[in-house]
């Protein structure tokens, strides 16, 4: 379950729940989340997962590769980025039920422009040209833990082949599709920690505090191949859908050592979405995940 609950807002302090005119503005009430009876798993997430493939991209993705992005309109890619959201879901609530979990809860903000957006991760509200997109864990309230942040300008360049300011090889709106879903993974990652009591995906220092580590990143680039892979399937992909995905993660792969936001080389950022296409999601978790096996 998603909450719109701002898919653009006028600034830091504005009305949330509000778009940019003329669209309506869209809210969601909180839907309560679901549980087994007595509000407890009857079943070891990690015993269920196994195998376990994600079910086939129900209707709802909207791709249109054929528009240059001159020609776009932000209504239009924030209509797009909102149907890879939307749909990420439905596949990724049908994979979590099916193993005993409960359906993902995540709030999703798509920043037109002369919006903004003021995240609890981030020192400066976000624009609709900031040059990146966010999963914010803490972003959300007592029912939606987590925030998907897609300023529209920003994936508007990548149809053109710009991926957050770098030269991908390949032109597609695919890219766009591709970077959406990998946020979304990081939210996978998250409801898969917290109501299976595992680990997070990092090591500790010297000092014993936690660190980011690549595989952190690794596994949502995995997630996002498993639901470009469902997407295939649904017949949403055109023949060069695949390969605008993997250029635009190789773009963005790390040039050396990664410092203290490490993302994976080119190469690995490639391998972990071929590894998410061709497998299950256990083959993630066993890949990236440290100290986790799916059984």
């Amino acid at each position: 379950m998603i909450a719109v609950i701002g898919l653009a807002t006028s600034c830091a302090t504005g009305p949330v729940g509000t778009r940019p005119p003329p669209t309506a503005a869209v809210t969601a009430a909180p839907p309560a989340r679901q549980q087994t009876a007595g509000g407890q798993r009857t079943v070891d997430p990690l015993d269920e997962i196994g195998d376990q493939e994600v079910a086939q991209a129900p209707s709802g993705a909207v791709f249109d590769g054929g528009q240059a992005s001159e020609s776009l309109t932000p209504v239009a890619v924030s209509a797009q980025l909102e149907a890879v959201v939307q749909n990420a879901d439905r596949v990724w609530t049908g994979y979590l039920q099916s193993v005993g979990l409960r359906e993902p809860f995540v709030s999703y903000q798509i920043i037109a422009p002369g919006y903004q957006f003021s995240s609890t991760c981030l020192a400066q509200p976000v624009t609709s040209d900031h040059p990146n997109a966010y999963y914010c864990p803490s972003d959300g309230d007592q029912t939606y833990s987590g925030g998907i942040i897609l300023p529209v300008n920003t994936f508007m360049r990548m149809w053109n082949g710009s991926v957050f300011g770098q030269r991908s090889a390949q032109v597609g709106d695919f890219a766009a599709a591709t970077l959406v879903a990998h946020e979304f993974g990081h939210h996978v990652q998250d409801e898969i920690r917290e109501q299976g009591g595992l680990p997070d995906i990092a090591r500790l220092d010297s000092y014993g505090r936690s660190v980011k580590i690549k595989e952190k990143e690794l596994i949502a680039d995995c997630f996002a191949g498993v639901w470009a892979n469902t997407a295939y399937y649904a017949g949403y992909l055109t023949d060069t859908d695949k390969e605008e995905a993997v250029a635009a993660l190789e773009a963005i792969g790390d040039s050396g050592i990664g410092g203290n936001d490490p993302h994976g080389t080119p190469a690995e950022r490639k391998y972990a979405f071929e590894l998410g296409y061709e497998y299950a999601p256990a083959m993630c978790i066993n890949t990236y995940w440290p100290g986790v096996q799916a059984n």
